[in-house]
């Protein structure tokens, strides 16, 4: 939950945010700031964003968060976190300034995530696109914040961790406010992000075949990994169908990649993926069966395809890394 300070301390964090000091604790810088306000630290964030959107996030993506974002302070905050996470990536070599910016990234996250939380409690006409918006930038603070390798994985029998975990509970969570709000984020300024599945219906239709040794390799999952006696004595029916579901879906959007998805379209190819795949997969993965790792580890070629993202450098080897340990 946000801390809201007094206007008192406000004012003075406010000053000691303007001149950049990062000499406080993080947990203290997070006291000086308020839902909603702004200073010229903020403003150059926001700047930033405005001249170079392509640079953190695509077009048509990038041109339709300011008009969302202007009347809605926590996709405002998402926005800005966002930013000065670019920011710190963009001065890895300089300590002092990578510091104050990942600062500044958690500062605006912790702001937001409060009044995120109360919108998602009840998703309207008027909120859904901008619950939708800031749910994608969620996706982006989660991988962009942590490259630990042990956090790349959705535990649920473990102790909750904190991090990279958190990416496929964001992407499934897009998906739930995409079903609660169809009509709405069909006819908003993020309607661009659902042609990605006709492209994909229209590849299979016309004979589109993943590249050779990417089909070969999956072919292998269904044709031996399932096969194995110890893998059908271990799995339910229903356990065996969500892997043949989730690798049948790996499959289908790498071939619409073959057939030449552009960039945009494969960054949402990406997503796509753990946005679909089902409930027992996402458990068999938590649990760390072997299928489940195994195509998981293919998903690492989709990833690949995302690495044009500032916050995607290397993800695909971190995730395939993780996997083979």
């Amino acid at each position: 939950q946000p801390n809201v300070a007094s206007p008192q301390a406000t004012s003075q964090g406010q000053t000691a945010s303007n001149h950049g000091s990062i000499s406080e604790s993080p947990a203290a810088l997070v006291f000086q700031k308020r839902i909603g306000h702004f200073d010229m630290e903020n403003m150059n964030l926001w700047h930033h964003f405005i001249k170079h959107p392509a640079e953190t996030i695509p077009s048509p993506w990038g041109d339709a968060l300011p008009s969302l974002a202007l009347p809605c302070d926590y996709l405002m905050h998402g926005i800005l976190a966002m930013e000065a996470l670019h920011l710190a990536y963009l001065n890895a070599d300089d300590s002092t300034l990578h510091k104050k910016y990942t600062y500044f990234a958690t500062q605006h996250q912790d702001l937001a995530l409060g009044p995120f939380q109360q919108a998602m409690s009840e998703i309207t006409p008027a909120n859904a696109n901008t619950c939708f918006a800031f749910s994608g930038l969620l996706i982006v603070f989660n991988f962009g914040l942590d490259g630990s390798p042990e956090y790349l994985f959705p535990f649920r029998t473990d102790k909750p961790r904190e991090g990279l975990s958190n990416w496929i509970v964001c992407l499934r969570g897009c998906r739930s406010i995409y079903e609660m709000a169809r009509a709405e984020l069909g006819a908003g300024p993020m309607s661009f992000m659902f042609s990605t599945r006709r492209f994909v219906q229209q590849s299979l239709e016309n004979g589109a075949l993943p590249e050779p040794e990417d089909g070969k390799s999956l072919a292998q999952i269904t044709d031996i990994v399932l096969n194995l006696p110890a893998v059908q004595i271990s799995t339910t029916a229903e356990e065996m169908d969500s892997y043949r579901d989730a690798s049948e879906k790996l499959a289908n959007l790498l071939v619409s990649i073959a057939s030449g998805l552009d960039s945009i379209g494969r960054r949402i190819a990406t997503s796509g993926w753990a946005f679909t795949v089902s409930e027992t997969y996402i458990r068999m993965l938590s649990e760390q069966r072997p299928p489940a790792l195994i195509i998981l580890a293919h998903y690492c070629l989709l990833l690949k395809q995302r690495e044009d993202c500032c916050h995607m450098k290397r993800r695909a080897a971190g995730l395939f890394d993780a996997i083979q340990k």
